[in-house]
């Protein structure tokens, strides 16, 4: 039977994995939001300098739109902020973890 007590050593590996696939959450999550502010400036481009502007408020949806695009940007640059924050909390735990202190 194996000694199932965890080391050091699997413990710096399992939060160090952890930091590592946040950090690629916040990038690719950062990148995104990136993206879709550029793909929306380009078509906000397209409405009001080819005067498009007059022709999408006929449905009435040109401010639902505006609302809907300032809603979702924020939310993802919101969501990046908050894995920032859990990775700061992980890496927290990680200085308080029993495992990782010296016993001395």
């Amino acid at each position: 039977m194996e000694n199932s007590k965890a080391t050091w050593e699997d413990s710096h590996e399992k939060y160090s994995r952890l930091l590592e696939g946040l950090n690629e959450l916040i990038k690719n999550t950062t990148r995104l939001a990136t993206r879709y502010e550029d793909i929306n400036v380009t078509f906000a481009h397209l409405i009001y300098e080819n005067g498009l502007a007059e022709t999408i408020e006929k449905s009435k949806m040109l401010k639902e739109y505006e609302r809907e695009f300032q809603f979702m940007n924020y939310s993802l640059k919101g969501q990046a902020m908050r894995i920032k924050h859990l990775q700061e909390l992980i890496r927290l735990i990680r200085i308080k973890d029993p495992l990782n202190c010296p016993d001395n």
